[in-house]
């Protein structure tokens, strides 16, 4: 993408200098200047950047996946603590995540990227739902204990919830022109 904005850019360049001729020259010129810009909008629309992670909640548990190829996992089964750290950070910076941990794993989940999440904890046995809600407000850098169990215990929230929404799958751009 470098390389074609930067081709674009002297087409641009180009067309501003055009401008200035007599006539149709000022035309061509002026259609040099505004087309590239142009053609870069088209094609930001068609081939955008990839996610830079993406978060699979299902029945084996969650799972954070960068787009460096690395991951976060933990499993249902291992859950033994769920948290939320809020940081200053926000409004324009995530700064709302929750924290799963378990024996030897564990998995940072952004806020945002979070759907899904809240209604499988909330099936874990003496879920604080007050702790979320103070985490919510916190505009500081704290930390929220929701639920803490034993091995085995987060497979309550392995089930899917009839009324939650499917966990979004990961945009790819379509292949071929």
């Amino acid at each position: 993408m470098g390389a074609r904005r930067n081709r674009l850019v002297w087409l641009s360049l180009v067309g501003m200098g055009l401008c200035f001729g007599p006539g149709v020259l000022r035309w061509v010129g002026i259609a040099l200047m505004v087309l590239p810009f142009v053609a870069l909008a088209i094609w930001r629309k068609l081939d955008p950047p990839p996610p830079f992670e993406v978060i699979t909640i299902d029945g084996e548990g969650v799972t954070r996946a960068f787009a460096n190829g690395k991951s976060e996992h933990i499993a249902w089964k291992d859950l033994t603590e769920v948290s939320i750290l809020t940081t200053s950070g926000g409004p324009y910076v995530d700064d709302f995540f929750w924290v799963l941990l378990g024996e030897g794993s564990g998995c940072f989940v952004p806020g945002p990227l979070a759907a899904g999440l809240m209604g499988r904890l909330q099936r874990l046995p003496g879920f604080d739902n007050e702790q979320v809600l103070r985490s919510v407000g916190s505009v500081t850098e704290a930390h929220f204990l929701c639920w803490k169990g034993k091995a085995g215990e987060g497979l309550l929230a392995a089930a899917p919830n009839a009324t939650e929404p499917p966990t979004p799958k990961p945009f790819a751009p379509a292949k071929g022109g």
